[in-house]
C-alpha cells in the first residue's frame, strides 16, 4: 500500500486530470488520504496560521501514527492553541514526526496538495467530502419570476453591488468563505467579525472596495486579488464587507431552511449592526462592515423607480425580495429576484460560424459590429432551432439584428470594444444602417 507522501508524487508526475482522477480512484478505500484532503479543502477548517514557523527539522526515522497528527492538527483548528502558542506546537509536531509526513502537514496548513487535485476531483472521489458554502442566491429576471414576486405582500429592494461574494461564519472565531468555499484572510474584517456582535451567527455580503481608496474599476481589481489571495497587506486593508442577511448557525447548513422571515432576519442584523457602530465609535476605529442599501415595503412600481435610480448611479441592479420568506441554500429561489437592466444596439452581421454539437449542421454565431467598427460581438444566444437553420442556409451577412445586452465592456489589451452577454432579438427587416458606437451609448437611458 503506498503512503500519502508516494500518492501525492504519483499525482504531481502527471499533468493530466483524467490520469488524477484516476490515480485517486484507485486510492480512495485509504482513509488516511481522505482525511488529510478534507483538512487541506474543507472551507470550514482553518488552523490560523499564515506562514509555516522557521526552527524546525526534518526526521527521517521517526515512525509517525497520524492519529496524533490529525490530532494535533484539529487541536489547532479548534483554537486549543492560538498565537505563539499554536506556532510551537507546530514546531513541535514538525520536529517529531517523519520527514515526508512533515511535508504533508505543511501542504495542510497552506491549504494546498500541490498535487493540482482541487474540490472538482476529490468531490468526484469521495462525494460531498468537500462542502460549498450554503447560500441563498437570486433568481434571473424574466417575465415568470417578476410575475411571481410581484405577488407578494410585503416586498423589499435592496442595491447589488458589484463586489464579490462572501459569508462569514461567527462562532468564537471567524471563518469567511468566498462563494466556492475558499477561504478568505482578510485579518481586519476577522477582527471586526469577531467583536462579538454577531456570534452565533452566518453573515452572507460582498466584499467591496474603499472608494475613498480606489474607484471602483480599480477596486473591482483588488477584491480579484484578494479572492486569489494574492494581495498584500496594505491593498487588503481597503476592502470593506457588506452584508445583506445573518442565518442562526443552527440552521446554516448546506440543503438547510431557516424558517424566519427575511424582514425579522434583516431586523436582527440591523440590531447587531447598530452595536458594532457603537463599537466602532467608542474605540474611534473606522467601521469596516457595512449594511446593503435596502428599502422596505415598496410597491414594484416604486421598486421599478429605485432601480432605475441606482442604474444611473452606476450600479449593475438592485434584488427584490419577499419579506416574509425564509432562508434557504438555494443559488435561485424564486422569493429573491435579480433586476437588470438590458440595452438594445442594432448592430450589422458581418460573418457567422457553425454550430458544434446538436448545434452541427446550422447557425451558431453571428459576428456583429457596430456601422463604425468600434463594437465587435460574437452573439449565438436568442436564436430558435428554426431560425438557427434558417440563417445558415440564408446568409444574414449585411442583415441588421436587434440585440439586448448588459454592458459595454473593452478588451485591456487590444482595447477592443464589445457587449456583454449579448441576446439576439430580432431582424430589423426596416433598417439598412447599424447603429454607431455614440448611438448605442444614447440608448443607454432609462427605460
Amino acid at each position: 500500500m503506498s503512503t500519502v507522501y508516494e500518492i501525492l508524487k504519483e499525482l504531481e508526475a502527471t499533468p493530466s486530470s483524467n490520469e488524477k482522477l484516476a490515480i485517486m480512484e484507485r486510492y480512495k478505500n485509504s482513509s488516511t488520504l481522505k482525511r488529510c484532503f478534507e483538512l487541506a479543502y474543507s472551507p470550514t477548517i482553518n488552523f490560523f496560521i499564515k506562514k509555516i514557523p522557521d526552527g524546525w527539522q526534518h526526521n527521517d526515522r521517526m515512525n509517525t501514527q497520524w492519529e496524533g497528527v490529525f490530532s494535533q492538527l484539529m487541536s489547532l483548528a479548534n483554537r486549543e492553541f492560538t498565537g505563539h502558542q499554536a506556532k510551537e506546537l507546530l514546531v513541535s509536531m514538525l520536529n517529531q514526526i517523519d520527514c515526508n509526513i512533515a511535508e504533508i502537514v505543511t501542504r495542510i496548513i497552506r491549504k494546498d496538495m500541490k498535487c493540482g487535485v482541487g474540490k472538482t476531483i476529490i468531490n468526484k472521489v469521495w462525494k460531498g467530502l468537500i462542502v460549498v458554502p450554503p447560500r441563498q442566491g437570486a433568481a434571473s429576471m424574466n417575465e415568470k419570476t417578476l410575475a411571481k414576486i410581484s405577488k407578494c405582500k410585503n416586498l423589499a429592494i435592496e442595491k447589488k453591488s458589484d463586489g464579490s461574494y462572501a459569508n462569514s461564519v461567527i462562532s468564537g472565531s471567524v471563518n469567511m468563505m468566498s462563494r466556492n468555499g475558499n477561504p478568505l484572510e482578510i485579518e481586519h474584517l476577522a477582527i471586526h467579525l469577531n467583536l462579538g456582535m454577531f456570534d452565533g451567527f452566518a453573515l452572507e455580503g460582498e466584499l467591496v472596495y474603499d472608494l475613498t481608496k480606489a474607484t471602483r474599476q480599480e477596486g473591482n481589481g483588488r477584491i480579484t486579488q484578494i479572492v486569489r489571495n494574492t494581495a498584500d497587506e496594505e491593498t487588503k486593508d481597503g476592502v470593506m464587507y457588506q452584508v445583506w442577511d445573518c442565518i442562526d448557525l443552527a440552521y446554516y447548513g448546506n440543503k438547510s431552511k431557516y424558517p424566519v422571515s427575511n424582514e425579522i432576519r434583516c431586523a436582527k442584523l440591523k440590531e447587531m449592526y447598530d452595536k458594532y457602530l457603537q463599537r466602532c465609535m467608542e474605540e474611534m476605529v473606522e467601521p469596516k462592515i457595512i449594511l446593503i442599501d435596502r428599502w422596505e415595503r415598496v410597491t414594484m412600481e416604486e421598486a421599478h423607480v429605485i432601480f432605475e435610480d441606482l442604474v444611473k448611479e452606476g450600479y449593475e441592479g438592485a434584488i427584490l425580495k419577499d419579506m416574509d420568506a425564509g432562508w434557504v441554500d438555494n443559488g435561485k429561489p424564486s422569493t429573491c429576484v435579480k433586476l437588470k437592466r438590458k440595452d438594445p444596439a442594432d448592430l450589422i452581421v458581418v460573418g457567422m460560424e457553425e454550430g458544434k454539437g446538436k448545434a452541427t449542421g446550422m447557425m451558431g454565431m453571428v459576428l456583429l459590429e457596430s456601422s463604425d467598427g468600434l463594437i465587435k460581438v460574437g452573439c449565438g444566444s436568442g436564436f430558435s432551432d428554426e431560425q438557427r437553420i434558417h440563417y445558415w442556409n440564408n446568409d444574414p451577412t449585411g442583415s441588421i439584428f436587434e440585440t439586448k445586452y448588459d454592458s459595454v465592456t473593452q478588451d485591456k489589451k487590444t482595447l477592443q470594444k464589445s457587449l456583454f452577454l449579448p441576446i439576439f432579438v430580432c431582424e430589423r427587416f426596416d433598417k439598412d444602417v447599424a447603429d454607431s458606437y455614440q448611438d448605442i451609448l444614447d440608448k443607454v437611458v432609462i427605460k
